[in-house]
């Protein structure tokens, strides 16, 4: 018994057609959050005025606030 020209032209595309690719995880790694621009201009700041060793001027600043107060023109 012949097929039917629809069970043919059916045939037909299934062997024309590609499967689906498999799905595989990312290989990439996620992006990396950047610095929050608050502390960019803080460092960029602190690098202006002669910092060169950002943690210290942070350890600096956290500890003498007046110090910073004084830089922005505020007087304590």
């Amino acid at each position: 018994m012949p097929s039917s020209p629809i069970n043919m032209l059916a045939r037909h595309f299934e062997r024309l057609t590609p499967a689906d690719p498999p799905v595989s995880p990312p290989t990439t790694d996620p992006p990396a959050t950047s610095a929050s621009p608050h502390r960019t201009s803080l460092t960029g700041l602190a690098r202006l005025i002669g910092w060169t060793n950002i943690a210290a001027a942070t350890d600096h600043y956290r500890s003498h606030p007046a110090d910073g107060l004084q830089l922005l023109g505020f007087t304590t």
